[in-house]
């Protein structure tokens, strides 16, 4: 028979309860890893109420190091501090669609919320030291340092599809400084025009942009806004008749392939070439 949909009413209690007794997620990895999560971010706005500073100041990275040495362990140290006030695309991305999530499970009412409060961390992406130059209004140089973001700068990427995905790669990248540098190129390529329906999911594309090249408006949309970002659009499907564009000579002088692709054939025939002349490949497509 049919399976009957469980209904439970689900009662938040208000941040001031919360934070006196936390209901937090289950970290499996570094179980302790939410609380003292938690307790870092408590003592930071501590901090900021007595200081009235925010941000990065050498005092106040001075007094976070005594803080840190009471309350966590040594990832959460230099760790914590140097992600402070630090935008990092790819979790800001990350926390989005978390976010996204829920408020359509709070409109819709189909699906459990999170139980509260929700910490993530991974303290692997930030250097255990002192930051590179706090001054520094480039957040990938202050945190990574100057030889790690010209590297970036520098990379030369194919990205194969300009949809959904497309856009919030290019938008990830461009912020990132990825291809800004002299030598460096993101090459994007999508066969496919703009429709009105793509327009609620597509950021990049406007109602005016419908019938236009994807690759071409996404182009133009990133530049708008990121004129160093060094953009190439193209409008060549990537499949066995089109080798002859995308050619030895091609691939050779890649950095690495970007997929966001909708269809396993495609996606199947540009993991071939990746393994073909070892290239790594950032898979995030969709069946």
């Amino acid at each position: 028979g049919m399976r009957k949909k469980q209904i439970s009413t689900v009662i938040h209690e208000d941040l001031e309860t919360q934070l006196e007794t936390p209901k937090l997620n289950i970290d499996f990895i570094n179980p302790d890893a939410p609380i003292t999560n938690l307790n870092c971010w408590i003592e930071l706005d501590n901090l900021e109420l007595i200081s009235g500073a925010t941000g990065f100041t050498e005092k106040k990275l001075d007094f976070w190091s005594k803080v840190t040495q009471k309350i966590s362990t040594d990832i959460f140290s230099y760790g914590f501090f140097n992600s402070i006030n630090f935008n990092h695309v790819g979790i800001n991305s990350l926390f989005g669609g978390l976010v996204a999530e829920e408020v359509y499970k709070a409109i819709t009412g189909k699906t459990t919320p999170l139980n509260q409060l929700f910490s993530w961390s991974d303290f692997s992406l930030i250097p255990k030291r002192k930051p590179n130059d706090l001054s520094s209004e480039n957040q990938i140089t202050r945190l990574y340092g100057n030889e790690f973001y010209k590297q970036i700068s520098n990379l030369n990427i194919f990205m194969v599809g300009s949809g959904a995905i497309g856009c919030e790669l290019l938008k990830n990248f461009s912020v990132m400084g990825i291809a800004s540098g002299k030598s460096g190129k993101i090459i994007v390529t999508d066969p496919d025009i703009i429709e009105k329906s793509n327009l609620n999911r597509q950021f990049l594309f406007r109602p005016s942009d419908v019938g236009k090249a994807k690759s071409q408006v996404a182009k133009l949309a990133i530049n708008k806004s990121r004129p160093k970002c060094n953009i190439e659009a193209n409008i060549h499907k990537v499949c066995p008749k089109n080798e002859e564009i995308y050619d030895e000579a091609f691939y050779e002088n890649l950095s690495l392939i970007a997929n966001a692709l909708d269809n396993t054939e495609a996606r199947l025939y540009v993991d071939s070439k990746c393994v073909m002349y070892n290239l790594p490949l950032l898979e995030s497509g969709t069946m």
